[in-house]
């Protein structure tokens, strides 16, 4: 696969330039929001509006930015005239892994700068534009063969696109894993000075993909720099409600939610999402009060959900909760070959300083097993484990004496 490095240099924004690009202006305007006391309302789906517009699944919506920009911006404009302030770029794919899937990898800088100056085009002065940047759709090691440093320049060669085609921040978003996302704010740390929201996806159980819940991955995004924290597709508006609630407490920074329109359901061999504008824009109003700062819509939400969307929450003020620290449990003894070891201390609710609980550690030949010993809680490896600290996701002790 081509590395952003190996580019030919018609296919970089600079090839020479010391310092990421600054963009005075309109980034200033989403720093005030970040700071005022109003919610803030985000356009709904991009990739179903297009789907709904006759273009079919099995090829690149991002390419469209090249090839069909007027359709792409007519969705961005109905966004704007319902009344998002922010708009997202046809971009969620445009890394240079997903383009050569298409055979369009010698294209990302331009697919993606012309997505950012398309979304300008449509909104002018009255929205912001934000880069949209999904995840790289390959394996990061340990689990493949990409590095993070592969990783890193994947994500700083699409963010540096979207700033120079005059994006206004970045949105790095449905991302399962926490350690990628992590890689694509350093990606995007080192393209550019543009703000950064990062949103994880997570499913009914408010866990990821790969198992990791919100007490683990929350102060490790706020750490990686993100300015601002949040939820995305996925699941519908209850569920998120839920995130919300649990990941509230968890940080200062704003928190930004994007739902589905509830979950799809399969219609005459087609995947529909049922969830009304209405019934988004009833929870859009219970998000605002829950806490999230920004709102807005993800797969099968509409103009028209962004409309009632604006209408519910235009008039709140969003709840500031502040965080509370993780209360520390009792020592943890970690137990291997009838060998006990005391090696600390760890949250009642995560552990995310020490210990990490995470089922994928099968994968290495070992189940973690947690008994209670002595007034201290004790893990059992079972079987051969990697050298090195033990990951643990969650370990779950709450209740217990």
């Amino acid at each position: 696969m081509t590395t952003p490095s190996d580019a030919t240099p018609a296919d970089s924004t600079s090839s020479d330039s010391a310092a990421p690009p600054r963009f005075e202006g309109r980034p200033e305007r989403f720093r005030v929001m970040l700071e005022d006391d109003h919610p803030h309302l985000f356009d709904g789906g991009m990739g179903t509006e297009i789907y709904a517009r006759g273009v079919f699944i099995n090829r690149s919506f991002d390419e469209l930015n090249l090839t069909q920009p007027d359709l792409v911006k007519a969705v961005h404009q109905e966004y704007v005239q319902a009344g998002a302030e922010i708009v997202e770029t046809n971009t969620f794919g445009a890394s240079r892994p997903k383009l050569e899937a298409f055979g369009l990898g010698d294209q990302t800088v331009e697919i993606n700068r012309r997505g950012a100056e398309i979304a300008r085009e449509a909104v002018g002065e009255r929205a912001l534009v934000a880069g949209a940047i999904g995840p790289l759709g390959i394996r990061m090691e340990p689990f493949g063969p990409t590095s993070r440093d592969e990783a890193r320049a994947f994500f700083a060669e699409q963010a540096g696109a979207l700033a120079a085609g005059g994006a206004d921040l970045l949105v790095l978003e449905t991302f399962g894993s926490f350690e990628e996302l992590k890689e694509a704010i350093a990606g995007a740390r080192e393209a550019c000075e543009l703000p950064v929201v990062a949103q994880m996806t997570i499913g009914q159980d408010l866990r990821t993909t790969f198992g990791t819940d919100p007490d683990h991955f929350i102060p490790q995004l706020e750490e990686a720099g993100a300015d601002v924290l949040g939820l995305n597709c996925s699941v519908g508006p209850a569920a998120m409600l839920a995130g919300v609630e649990r990941i509230r407490p968890l940080t200062d920074l704003p928190l930004c939610v994007m739902p589905n329109a509830g979950l799809p359901r399969e219609v005459h061999g087609r995947k529909m999402y049922m969830a009304s504008p209405e019934y988004m824009a009833k929870y859009a109003a219970r998000l605002i009060k829950m806490g999230a700062r920004f709102v807005g819509g993800c797969c099968g939400t509409t103009p028209e959900h962004t409309a009632r969307m604006h209408d519910a929450v235009r008039s709140l003020h969003p709840a500031r909760v502040q965080p509370h620290p993780h209360p520390v449990a009792e020592d943890v003894v970690l137990a291997k070959d009838d060998r006990a070891q005391t090696i600390g201390s760890f949250g009642l609710s995560g552990g995310f300083n020490l210990i990490h609980f995470n089922p994928t550690l099968q994968r290495f030949g070992g189940m973690p097993g947690a008994s209670r010993l002595e007034g201290k809680t004790r893990i059992t490896l079972e079987g051969a484990m990697p050298e090195g600290k033990v990951r643990v996701d969650k370990l779950d002790i709450q209740g217990e004496d």
